[in-house]
């Protein structure tokens, strides 16, 4: 039987207990006192309950008071739509609460309270009023996206005291969930011209030869009206893309931006941009045409890479995006069938992808498109030398075990130190006195030949 089927006097005790546990130092203590406060429905009961966050959470912690939230939502939840309760103003237990309720039809609450004044107005009334629009982000529909956005980009709106990079980040947040959600946000027209007002004022101030500021506000702009796909904005991140003359990171930041729209005219000007004599601009335009054209950009990074080596370097990283895609290994190593790498290249390429495990299959194309097998690397008689003399001279042990601990050169799985690693392999603790210099020189360099069958 609930606790709230008592009289008023006795549920004060209860309520008053449960104020007690929520506080104690130890948190199977509060956890209970969390649980207790649950069977008592009341407004009151849900603020008492919140009260355990002000001190350490952990998993146990965090789901007691998300499931009492969700038992007490039919008292707390009437009431702070109507605006009678506040969870005593604190953003952390509001946020909390939201979360567990999973209620759209609080953010419209929440949003009055980012607009109300607040007669103190000082640093905790502002961290009060961030917190509360990162909830608006994270929980708001379309249309309340579309008001946090407004406030956003107001020069003297609720969140004017927060930095430029803050407005933009939760910019660039809210654009994601929307973006994210596939739905269309409503922009008003002063805010989308705002918005290009402020994309405009970032691509005039940024000289061509200076580093482009991506957490700049103007950027955040820029990205967001690419996320939104807004029609009025499109022209302006064409021609910023297109501007062979303009800064390198606002072109790039310029083409990530208009990908967003995803028609066939934009995968047409994402293949001409991947020819761009500026590799990073190149770059920019395949690694954002592998979320449209996985089999196109393949194709046309592989021909930039065989085409192009000395510009080839920004567009070796960008190879690692096709692992996370779905055949993406596969589409790349089709890609790559009677294509030619150089060399160093292709063993560039190659170790890039090993570190993050990529198929067996991806790293042979690799090797046969730079045939690196007919390229090996030979160790002459001079470089052994030369190097065993620069071991002894300037070897570094440290240096050495942060090398046998990384994680891509698996030396830890068959090797032990100290007695910590693998014993598939020789203990190495005290190879020195087992074994000359020579040999483990050609050891480290190719192990396969010094593993005894």
């Amino acid at each position: 039987e609930q606790l709230g089927s008592l009289d008023a006097s006795q549920t004060g005790v209860w309520l008053a207990a449960g104020k007690r546990a929520v506080q104690d130092p130890h948190p199977r203590v509060r956890l209970e006192g969390v649980r207790m406060l649950a069977e008592l429905p009341s407004s009151e009961a849900a603020a008492a309950a919140c009260d355990v966050l002000r001190q350490p959470m952990d998993r146990f912690l965090d789901f007691a008071l998300w499931q009492t939230m969700r038992d007490l939502q039919g008292t707390w939840l009437p009431e702070f739509r109507s605006g009678k309760f506040r969870f005593g103003e604190q953003a952390a237990a509001i946020a909390f609460a939201l979360r567990a309720a999973e209620d759209p039809s609080t953010i419209d609450a929440v949003l009055g309270m980012l607009d109300a004044p607040n007669a103190a107005d000082d640093a905790q009334a502002s961290a009060t009023r961030w917190e509360l629009a990162q909830l608006i982000a994270e929980l708001g529909s379309a249309a309340q996206h579309s008001q946090l956005a407004q406030r956003i980009v107001a020069a003297n709106g609720p969140l004017a005291r927060a930095t430029p990079m803050q407005r933009g980040n939760l910019l660039r947040n809210t654009a994601d969930v929307t973006h994210r959600r596939k739905e269309a946000i409503p922009l008003d027209e002063a805010t989308i011209k705002s918005l290009m007002g402020e994309a405009a004022a970032v691509a005039e101030t940024t000289a061509p030869s200076a580093d482009f500021d991506i957490s700049s506000f103007g950027a955040a702009a820029m990205y967001a009206l690419g996320r939104w796909q807004v029609p009025a904005a499109r022209p302006m991140l064409e021609s910023l893309a297109s501007n062979r003359s303009a800064n390198m990171g606002l072109r790039q930041a310029a083409i990530r931006s208009i990908a967003n729209y995803a028609d066939d005219k934009i995968r047409g000007q994402l293949r001409e941009w991947s020819t761009d004599e500026n590799g990073s601009v190149a770059a920019a335009a395949i690694a954002s045409l592998v979320d449209l054209d996985l089999d196109g950009a393949s194709k046309v990074l592989i021909e930039r890479l065989s085409s192009d080596p000395s510009r080839a370097q920004p567009l070796i990283g960008i190879a690692t995006a096709w692992l996370s895609r779905r055949d993406g290994a596969a589409k790349l190593a089709g890609a790559l069938k009677d294509a030619i790498l150089e060399p160093g290249l292709a063993r560039q390429m190659k170790s890039e992808l090993r570190k993050l495990n990529a198929p067996t299959e991806l790293l042979a194309a690799i090797d046969a498109a730079g045939k690196l097998q007919e390229n090996r690397w030979q160790l002459t008689d001079d470089l052994r030398e030369r190097w065993l003399r620069q071991a002894m001279s300037e070897g570094n042990a440290a240096q050495g075990e942060l090398i046998y601990r990384r994680t891509e050169l698996q030396c830890i799985q068959c090797h032990r130190i100290g007695g910590v690693g693998g014993a598939v392999g020789p203990d190495l603790t005290s190879i020195v006195a087992q074994a000359p210099a020579d040999y483990l020189l050609e050891a480290l360099l190719n192990h396969a030949a010094k593993v005894k069958e």
